[in-house]
């Protein structure tokens, strides 16, 4: 079988209203589906940022949430995921409900889904960010220096 290099795709978007919308996939064969669910995904991601951080960044489980803590700081605090099943589509949906990298008046509006698409030719991996308002952004409507750093 000949080797298939893999490619992950991405789109980031810092929309008018100061929102960040991300979206990032890969597809991978079908005989991936098996081993590969989305829970097992959201445990993986969260296991990658502590050791993409130098164990800096340490995913903690609350009594309410996930926070993403630095030295105990809570920078990103995510509800517990949602699982939901829709025929092929299996999602895990988190929302944000606050955190130091948070905007104040933002704090409920951001989602982090993870999805597990299965066709039968393939398995396509989807992590989606939407309505996350940065805090290094200030406002809904930030200054040019500061969009331009989040791009």
């Amino acid at each position: 079988m000949p080797h298939r290099e893999l490619q992950i795709t991405f789109h980031q978007v810092l929309r008018n209203d100061g929102s960040v919308h991300s979206h990032q996939w890969i597809a991978l064969t079908a005989d991936c589906a098996s081993v590969l669910t989305v829970e097992k995904i959201v445990e993986r991601y969260l296991a990658y940022l502590r050791t993409f951080t130098v164990g800096l960044v340490r995913p903690q489980r609350t009594a309410d949430c996930i926070a993403l803590k630095l030295s105990g700081v809570p920078l990103i605090c995510l509800n517990f995921p949602v699982i939901t099943r829709n025929g092929a589509i299996t999602n895990a949906d988190l929302f944000i409900n606050g955190g130091f990298l948070v905007q104040r008046d933002f704090c409920n509006r951001g989602h982090l889904r993870f999805a597990v698409i299965r066709t039968p030719e393939q398995v396509r991996i989807e992590i989606r960010l939407s309505d996350y308002y940065p805090l290094l952004l200030g406002t809904s409507t930030p200054t040019r220096f500061r969009r331009w750093l989040i791009a």
